[in-house]
């Protein structure tokens, strides 16, 4: 088969939970003789002069910085939303960039940065929406003030595009019910496929102190892990938190701020926070720790709570990250109901009351599952399968000229809209008063 996957990242970048999801099945599909090409790029993900290169057999190229801007401009209707507009208009240029699929029998994007909906409006070659996480979920868990209006619209489109794609796909089955509630569709559920990248001999070193892996982010999970190891008190263990910063509510709050300043007893004290590491430090650490905690409010997956299964460290995983579905409480890890401190500090005793025989019995327990479940050969014979049938069905009909979607989410003439226009209707007091408080704030530094 002749396969194009349209990507916000591959393993040309330092990236998170897409890249694993593809790492292992991309090379497998090559090796196996399909023809396999990867556009990497979003709204803001672009690169010059895209020459491809080859990575284990997979031919791999990043999105014409070029191309990107072509279409920014061309979508200068939604300047209000500069969001939106950015991912639109990457979403548009990778489907350019790709010869708009012909010559392929299908094509697979993922849902994050709408590189979904060419795809949809369009069609004309069988296409499979991967739903990762999609910007309108992200946004749904972790709002920013200011953008809400930004977010609502993100979400209508990205219901309204899934609801009308050719086939939709997930890897949990908590995504996959969440997308067949909001669409009213089939959505299809195949567990990623994975393999560990260090051999688990036992020689490996533990520490005493348990780790999270992830971005210190809100759904994410830390002030869940936060109130449960205050609840803990002098019992509480010492847990590293290894991933990077991000926003709080606001663009100019970082999350780590606030927890140092809401829980000043425990974040910096109890919870040390470290860097992002690359991928192969992140898994001898995730090797060596005493434990793993994925307190994720919600995770369409979580490969983090899979690696360190893997890796034989016993993990403790929230309800609400969807690779809870691979464990059965107390018998190859734990699982606590999401968003209860109370439950999480629970299934911490519980873990550190094992014996090291136990302990070690429930990581040999949990690192079989994964093997067993997320079997490469296994997982890619279950998605050619899949593949087989979507070709089989056919693209379903492009959108029509009336359409809603269509008339939203098409490119328009460069110059055909007014780019601040918007503002002429709102009351001139009020903005006089906004730029003079922006101003001021700029001023501030």
């Amino acid at each position: 088969m002749k396969l194009l996957f349209l990507l916000p990242e591959y393993v040309t970048n330092a990236g998170g939970g897409i890249i694993t999801f593809y790492r292992h099945f991309l090379p497998q599909l090559a090796a196996q003789g399909h023809r396999v090409r990867v556009i990497v790029g979003s709204g803001v993900s672009a690169g010059h002069a895209p020459a491809p290169v080859v990575i284990d057999g997979v031919s791999v190229e990043v999105l014409d910085h070029a191309l990107l801007d072509q279409y920014h401009a061309r979508f200068a209707r939604y300047t209000a939303l500069p969001g939106l507009r950015r991912f639109l208009a990457g979403a548009w240029a990778i489907w350019e960039q790709a010869g708009r699929g012909e010559g392929y029998d299908l094509v697979e994007t993922a849902d994050w940065g709408l590189l979904f909906l060419p795809w949809v409006v369009e069609q004309g070659v069988p296409a499979v929406v991967q739903l990762h996480g999609s910007m309108g979920q992200i946004d749904l868990h972790d709002p920013v003030r200011g953008e809400e209006v930004q977010g609502n619209v993100i979400r209508m489109i990205e219901r309204a595009g899934v609801a009308q794609a050719t086939c939709a796909q997930a890897c949990s089955q908590a995504n996959a019910d969440f997308w067949q509630c909001q669409t009213a569709r089939a959505v299809g559920r195949i567990l990623p496929a994975w393999k560990p990248p260090l051999a688990a001999d036992g020689s490996t070193h533990k520490t005493t102190r348990g780790l999270v892996v992830g971005r210190v982010q809100r759904w994410k999970g830390p002030e869940v892990l936060c109130q449960a190891l205050r609840l803990l008190g002098a019992a509480a263990p010492t847990i590293d938190w290894m991933g990077r910063d991000t926003c709080y509510e606001s663009r100019g709050i970082k999350t780590s701020d606030h927890l140092r300043q809401n829980w000043p007893d425990i974040w910096g004290k109890v919870v040390t926070q470290r860097p992002q590491q690359p991928f192969e430090q992140t898994a001898r650490v995730q090797a060596a720790a005493a434990f793993m905690v994925v307190p994720s409010m919600w995770d369409t997956f979580n490969f983090t709570c899979v690696e360190a299964m893997g890796a034989g460290t016993p993990v403790i995983c929230s309800s609400g990250a969807g690779a809870s579905e691979l464990i059965d409480d107390g018998v190859n890890g734990f699982v606590f109901e999401n968003g209860n401190a109370e439950s999480l500090a629970g299934a911490i005793e519980r873990l550190l009351a094992l014996s090291e025989p136990a302990r070690k019995a429930l990581a040999e327990a949990g690192r079989q599952t994964v093997l067993r479940e997320l079997d490469p050969e296994m997982i890619g014979a279950r998605r050619l399968d899949a593949y087989h049938d979507v070709v089989k069905a056919g693209p379903v009909k492009a959108l029509t000229k009336d359409d809603w979607l269509r008339v939203a989410c098409k490119p328009g003439d460069v110059g055909a809209y007014g780019t601040l226009d918007f503002l002429d209707h709102l009351p001139l007091r009020a903005l006089a008063g906004y730029c003079v408080s922006r101003t001021m704030r700029k001023l501030r530094g």
